[in-house]
């Protein structure tokens, strides 16, 4: 019988997912940003996921995957369906979950003091695609009296930037 490697040595050494019979015994970096691709119906089955393979940066590469294998490991080792998917930039994730979790005509309570980007969407852009958002201090009172029906979403930092303050995520979340 395999044993499954515990969470500790996981963290360590994450599943390796890499095309071929070898493996290095760490992580490899690759720093290119684009691939040569052979022909088209190539670049057609990439483009559509036929193949896992880099062809552009934003699309993934071998560093993604690695992170998305290490973080699957280490958040879900029972679950064994979940996925992981590493973007280009916090930006990316904040609008795209967003944009996949809440629908138009659907409410966000947000953190007053969170990330700017996501502050100058939510208040500037999101209203185009219907979500409205409410912002306040990241406290539980604030964030619970902010709440309304059609609220689906609350987002805070954990530590928020740009003021380090530490929000009270059990009580926001309760």
């Amino acid at each position: 019988m395999t044993r499954r490697p515990g969470i500790g040595t996981l963290a360590v050494h994450p599943p390796m997912i890499r095309p071929g019979r070898t493996l290095p015994a760490a992580p490899t970096i690759d720093l290119s940003s684009a691939y040569f691709v052979p022909d088209l119906d190539t670049l057609q089955g990439l483009h559509h996921g036929k193949f896992s393979d880099g062809y552009y940066r934003r699309y993934g590469h071998p560093n993604g995957r690695q992170l998305e294998g290490a973080m699957v490991a280490l958040e879900a080792p029972e679950a064994g369906a979940w996925e992981a998917v590493a973007l280009s930039s916090g930006m990316t994730a904040a609008v795209s979950l967003l944009w996949a979790l809440v629908p138009s005509g659907s409410h966000v309570v947000c953190g007053r003091d969170i990330y700017g980007g996501t502050y100058s969407f939510l208040s500037n852009h999101a209203e185009r695609i219907g979500i409205t958002a409410t912002f306040v201090d990241s406290t539980p009172a604030a964030v619970r009296a902010a709440l309304r029906p059609e609220t689906r979403a609350v987002i805070v930092e954990t530590i928020t930037n740009p003021l380090m303050r530490v929000p009270d995520l059990p009580a926001i979340v309760r």
